[in-house]
């Protein structure tokens, strides 16, 4: 993964490295959570209130 800041059209600053093919290939392309669930454990990890958990 690179991560690259822009300013305008200039190149500010960059970190990481692209990851090779062959070690992306064994990952899988779904989430292991669901968008809600995502959601909700973020608002407890901050202490944010929330009156319910999301609905998807």
């Amino acid at each position: 993964m690179q991560s690259l800041a822009l300013m305008g059209s200039r190149l500010v600053s960059h970190a990481g490295a692209f990851v090779p093919a062959k070690q992306l290939a064994a990952l899988s392309a779904s989430p292991a959570i669901g968008a809600a669930t995502a959601m909700s454990r973020t608002l407890q990890h901050l202490a944010r209130p929330y009156a319910a958990t999301p609905k998807a």
